[in-house]
């Protein structure tokens, strides 16, 4: 099969191997026309990765429209393989010692792997796509064996270096169904978030984002099915981002900047998720699908794709591109977001500080609120839900069996008291909260300027962040 060692090595060009092994112009050409053209350095043709080679055989078609035989893949193959053990001995390597298994024992195939059967029937089990993956996809897929999902374990351990946690590992019937949609359907991967979630069927519950719809009369509010902010997308994300990884679907590296193109933006409008997460299901649907029709449309008018992109692996190349579509984003997110917040989205806007912990942290204004130690010496927040029970508590106070432990009266100084007999430095400034007065046009933390110095909180929630007419929680 194999020329003798010195012969080998006196082969210094592609057209010197097809000569030797008298492979046919239009089977080189068919090859070249979906692997590219190496020209006639044999290195280019050696550093090839099987894979890539296999696929490539597989999806090359002569003049006639006809795929390639296994005989005739077989022998653009042997080129392929003297190519890589020539360029393995120049490289330090023992000819005798080189192996040549690895192009048609690694090819990748699109017959389907071995389905599961049902133990109690002893049927294939097939499940419905509305349950698993879309809700809109009224199609039917089969869950495959324990053995395939094995590979699939192998090649994620391959590319990441170990397993994935359990939150980010998908179950067979989430795999199963991502990978008829790849491989049979040859469509974009979308899935939807609102039942592809970690654990499988065991966590599916009803997650709503609320989304805002501009008609005539105003924005009208619906709750939709989906993730209600970035941290519950991003679990769901990271599930969707393994099973890509463990179909050898998109790699790592655009799998990443996808995900960091949405935080960038849940962060820069942290009011605007429901706009964030609506484009994000255009982008890994119809927009990724477009996106790779007008590859394809390129390709077959004879123009050269684009560095990165790979015809057997389209997906790797489209994930990155969505992420730097600037047009996309500002069409889906930037402009619509920028709108959103001028028309005063929901209620007055909040400090920076408040957005985030609204957004962000768990509990809301009452995680950033301060913990001080009170009168009786136990610790309590200012935040506004505590203030409103601190109010509840004292209006009922004095029909109960309780002592009041609170310092009487008598205790107390009657100097720099003002109306309702509270101390100066404890009454609220009304001219602050109000906007109008010497202090209107202050801005939060700025000191009182009135002539007995009064506190510039919230007569509302008790927040130094806004006065009571910016208060949200005003119409509340």
């Amino acid at each position: 099969m194999f020329p003798l060692q010195s012969a080998a090595m006196r082969i210094t060009s592609i057209q010197e191997l097809r000569d030797h092994y008298q492979l046919p112009s239009d089977l080189w050409d068919a090859f070249t026309q979906v692997a590219g053209n190496p020209g006639n350095d044999m290195r280019l043709l050696a550093v090839l990765p099987s894979n890539v080679v296999s696929a490539a055989l597989e999806r090359a078609r002569l003049n006639d429209g006809q795929y390639l035989s296994a005989v005739q893949a077989s022998h653009v193959g042997l080129v392929y393989s003297l190519a890589k053990r020539i360029q393995h001995t120049r490289s330090g390597g023992d000819w005798d010692s080189w192996s040549d298994g690895t192009l048609f024992t690694e090819q990748r195939t699109t017959v389907e792997p071995a389905a599961a059967k049902d133990p109690s029937t002893g049927t294939e089990r097939r499940l419905k796509m509305t349950q698993i993956l879309d809700q809109c996809d009224d199609g039917e897929f089969t869950v495959q064996t324990e053995e395939t999902r094995a590979k699939w374990y192998q090649a994620y351990v391959s590319t990441v270096g170990g397993s994935p946690p359990e939150e980010e590992d998908p179950t067979l019937e989430q795999l199963s169904a991502l990978q008829k949609r790849l491989v049979t359907q040859d469509t974009a991967p979308y899935v939807d978030f609102a039942i592809f979630v970690p654990f499988g069927q065991r966590a599916l519950k009803a997650s709503k984002f609320r989304t805002y719809t501009l008609t005539a009369t105003g924005y009208v509010t619906k709750d939709l099915p989906g993730p209600a902010n970035f941290t519950q997308w991003r679990t769901c994300y990271r599930l969707l981002k393994t099973a890509l990884i463990m179909l050898d679907a998109v790699g790592l590296a655009a799998l990443h900047s996808y995900e960091m193109a949405i935080e960038r933006l849940a962060r820069t409008y942290p009011t605007c998720w429901h706009l964030i997460y609506s484009a994000d299901e255009i982008a890994r649907s119809a927009q990724a699908n477009r996106l790779r029709s007008r590859l394809a449309m390129e390709i077959r008018a004879g123009r050269p794709g684009p560095e990165g992109f790979s015809p057997t692996r389209p997906w790797d190349f489209i994930y990155g591109a969505l992420a730097r579509d600037e047009g996309f984003w500002q069409a889906q997110v930037h402009t619509p977001g920028l709108a959103w917040i001028a028309s005063g989205s929901r209620g007055t806007p909040k400090t920076p500080a408040e957005q985030l912990a609204v957004g962000h942290l768990q509990g809301g204004l009452s995680a950033i609120a301060p913990v001080v130690e009170n009168f009786n010496g136990t610790k309590d927040s200012h935040s506004p839900d505590t203030f409103r029970r601190r109010k509840k508590r004292r209006g009922g106070r004095g029909s109960g069996g309780g002592e009041d432990q609170r310092p009487s009266k008598a205790a107390t100084t009657e100097k720099g008291r003002g109306k309702g007999g509270k101390s100066a430095s404890t009454q609220k400034c009304y001219s602050w909260n109000n906007g109008n007065g010497v202090c209107g046009s202050l801005s939060p933390g700025q000191k009182c300027m009135s002539k007995i110095p009064r506190l510039h909180k919230c007569t509302i929630c008790d927040s130094p962040g806004h006065p009571s007419k910016d208060c949200p929680k005003k119409d509340a």
